[in-house]
């Protein structure tokens, strides 16, 4: 029994520890209105505070209701009064901002500075569960009327779902959602949708194929078939829209422009059409799993991303077959290899704007300007002075451009001349809502900030802390000053929200109890470590406010499995939900700044295994391994395959490797190699093992084998473990257990005939919101040793 409790505790601890949301904050006037907080942990970035209101006034004589995960309060309202931007956007049609976070979907006035949820859209407040991990970003037209909305259906697929924003009036406002598409492969990086700029259409991607869909068709219920509205092969990185709602899309070395008026037949006589209009032709194949593509707005050039990170302008010509008798030199970028394309800005007159990130966050941003001119030689990339930029917005009139920064946002003419700074505390988010207003969001509040310089606040992003005055007064603390609002009972059973503005009110101590109720917490051992209580004081009944998820994290097995320490494969399998990412880099870097882009963004630890060629040919990309915090072990100084008959594998040869390896490692680095390695291709014997624990090394194996290094060439003769990158995801969350160590590899997969379709590590962060869905942190081979001890 001694031991049956010492193991329900420590499991108790560490269902909590992992655990995204906890409320608190509880304020209860004596005439039932109530406040509450809910903190969100969000991964890479600190946790924030949602505030929400209720009126326990309106419970009456049937106290609760029983919903899936217990009894709730009947016909209570929660309701939103701060909205943190974990995505936002503009609406240009209504003038509005639409602000997306774990607990919903709102759009405010600007002028009010009211928001609103989006109806339709399933909320915490409408009894939706809060979710974990990145949220999957949901996409408005740009009239507002639609919204299109990713729902999983398993770890990494979901159902693509078109949804009327009701009360923005016409045929959208009297109609029901609809799915697009059953199974399209999730994602919190790459976007699965492109709307037409006049909200007509809307372009999407899976399972290796384009389609259009029409929204005119959609409300005269005239909507063909899936395969009747396929455009091509690609992904969403194939297609891009122009000003003048035509489609381009790059397949091959071709460079297609499609008219909407096209669609229909384009798609339905596939077969025996080109999928539209060649307009140019480009040096080389087109790769949608890498590379990437802007048009100028005139449509007469193209801004081509090669690998995601080297640049070229291309104008675009049917005829380049003969020299016209003419070379322009056309302006391109080469970036660093551990460098990505995050923005492009390209307005009417020519000037495109480029923003760049590294591994390394805000410090590794760069900002390049190139005013391009067709015809006119000598243009190139200009590097400017601006450092720690997060993201940059053209106006719409195109005569100024925002730079949002990590300490406030520049406001620049298109000369480059800088017209105002505007200091914001961690600024988030900027979207112009006109020629002259830019809205800021930062962690903080939300202002609409003038050129002129005035500034107005938009709402609160979150409250340090908060107090509910008598008369439905809120009172919030953001740091050192203080806002209030205003809450007022309405006729339907809500409550009527004014704007926030600043206040000289000071807190009052919070209370939980009224004539009626008491409130308190009761903890939880799901993915909500608290939930909210009422209790009658007159007469019986204890209900949750709200509904809480069922807990749907894996039990622990019964027993433990025996660890061997010397050939580490996993670890305990009943102490921790934790598994280890070990990523095997051989000689290639391919994906590598995709890899450590994701494990920064979750702000997670992994192991690495490096061997002698590969720091020898990318000692750079070692040491950004290295300076991001990353486990890194031993590949052996070579690779190759130590199973082969050719050679003879003795100790002496195996600790001189290791040691050969270690120099190569501290030569490049400055820095030792922890003492873990495994031999090329996972390999292992007996004699391996002794000779590396002979020198102090651990044999790292595994018990999950993502398959990611299987290409097409190497399907044709293994079958069925080719997987596309979405199943090998699902198939790694079906396989692991508490303790698991999942092998991937760095690069591209290729023995000289084929690669693959897709890649994981393009998927990794949907791989890493499975694991914290269910429960699970990620952690360095090292912790799962140490934990397991």
């Amino acid at each position: 029994m001694k031991r049956i409790a010492v193991v329900l505790s420590l499991l108790l601890v560490v269902s909590v520890s992992y655990a995204e949301v906890s409320f608190g904050g509880l304020d209860l006037s004596r005439d039932e209105l109530l406040l509450f907080s809910a903190q969100a942990d969000v991964p890479g970035r600190a946790p924030y505070t949602a505030l929400f209101a209720s009126d326990l006034s309106r419970v009456g004589g049937q106290f609760s209701q029983s919903v899936a995960g217990g009894d709730v309060l009947r016909g209570v309202p929660l309701v939103p009064l701060t909205f943190f931007p974990e995505v936002m956007s503009h609406v240009p049609a209504t003038g509005q901002i639409q602000i997306q976070n774990r607990f919903g979907l709102f759009r405010a006035d600007i002028a009010t500075g009211r928001f609103e949820p989006v109806p339709g859209y399933p909320g915490f407040a409408d009894g939706a569960r809060i979710p974990q991990g990145r949220i999957l970003p949901t996409l408005s037209s740009p009239d507002g009327r639609y919204l299109l909305v990713t729902e999983p259906v398993s770890a990494a697929y979901g159902r693509l779902v078109l949804i009327p924003a009701e009360g923005s009036g016409g045929a959208a406002a009297t109609r029901r959602r609809t799915i697009v598409a059953d199974r399209v492969e999730l994602s919190t990086q790459i976007p699965l949708v492109r709307w037409s700029p006049d909200s007509r259409y809307f372009v999407y991607g899976h399972s290796g194929a384009i389609y259009y869909y029409s929204i005119a068709q959609f409300e005269t219920d005239r909507v063909p078939v899936e395969s009747f509205r396929r455009l091509g092969e690609g992904s969403i990185a194939s297609v891009r829209w122009a000003p003048d709602n035509s489609l381009y899309y790059l397949s091959g070395s071709l460079v297609y422009q499609i008219r909407d008026t096209e669609f229909f037949t384009r798609s339905l006589y596939s077969g025996l059409l080109q999928i539209g209009t060649i307009r140019g032709k480009l040096p080389f194949a087109y790769d949608p799993n890498f590379d990437g593509f802007w048009i100028a707005p005139t449509g007469e050039s193209i801004l081509l991303s090669k690998g995601g990170r080297n640049l070229f302008v291309l104008f675009l010509d049917t005829d380049d077959f003969v020299d016209a008798g003419q070379v322009l030199g056309l302006p391109s970028l080469f970036l660093p290899r551990n460098t990505r394309v995050r923005q492009v800005e390209w307005s009417n007159a020519g000037d495109v704007v480029v923003l760049t990130g590294d591994v390394s966050g805000d410090d590794g941003a760069a900002v390049f300007r190139l005013r391009l001119r067709p015809g006119v030689e000598g243009l190139a990339f200009e590097r400017m002075p601006d450092a720690r930029v997060r993201s940059i917005h053209l106006s719409p009139d195109q005569s100024r451009i925002a730079l949002v920064t990590t300490d406030g946002v520049r406001l620049r003419t298109s000369g480059w001349v800088e017209e105002r700074f505007v200091p914001v505390t961690d600024p988030l988010h900027a979207v112009w809502i006109d020629a002259q207003r830019v809205v800021v969001a930062g962690s903080a509040t939300i202002e609409a900030v003038s050129v002129s310089g005035a500034r107005t606040l938009v709402g609160l992003s979150q409250a340090d802390d908060h107090s509910l005055l008598p008369g439905g007064t809120v009172v919030a603390r953001v740091g050192e000053r203080r806002y209030e609002l205003s809450l007022t009972r309405r006729t339907d059973s809500g409550i009527a929200v004014s704007a926030w503005s600043a206040s000289q009110r000071t807190l009052n101590p919070k209370n939980t109890a009224s004539e009626r109720f008491r409130v308190f917490l009761e903890a939880l051992s799901g993915s909500y470590r608290t939930v909210v209580m009422v209790r009658r004081t007159q007469g019986v009944g204890t209900s949750r406010l709200f509904a809480s998820p069922e807990a749907r994290y894996e039990a622990f097995p019964a027993d433990d499995e025996p660890v061997d320490f010397d050939y580490f494969t996993h670890g305990s399998r009943i102490r921790r939900r934790e598994v280890a990412l070990v990523f095997s880099a051989i000689d290639d870097v391919g994906g590598l700044t995709d890899i450590l882009m994701s494990l920064k963004a979750y702000g997670l630890r992994a192991t690495f295994f490096v061997n002698g060629e590969f720091i020898r040919r990318h000692p750079a990309a070692v040491n950004e391994i290295a300076d991001a915090g990353h486990e890194i072990g031993s590949l052996f100084f070579a690779h190759f395959d130590m199973a082969d008959r050719r050679f003879q594998i003795t100790s002496d040869f195996i600790r001189e490797g290791l040691s050969r390896n270690e120099d190569e490692y501290y030569a490049a680095t400055g820095r030792e190699l922890s003492l873990l390695w495994h031999a090329p291709y996972h390999f292992v014997s007996d004699e391996i093992v002794s000779a590396g624990r002979s020198a102090n090394y651990t044999y790292v194996g595994r018990d999950v084998d993502s398959l990611d290094w299987v290409s097409t060439a190497t399907a044709e003769r293994l079958g069925q473990l080719y997987l596309k990158s979405a199943d090998l995801i699902e198939r790694v969350l079906a396989e692991k257990r508490p303790g698991s160590i999942v092998s991937m590899r760095v690069g591209i997969p290729d023995d000289g005939r084929g690669t693959r379709d897709d890649y994981a590590f393009h998927r990794l962060d949907v791989l890493l919101n499975g694991l914290i869905e269910r429960g699970y942190r990620v952690v360095p081979v090292s912790t799962l040793i140490e934990n397991a001890r």
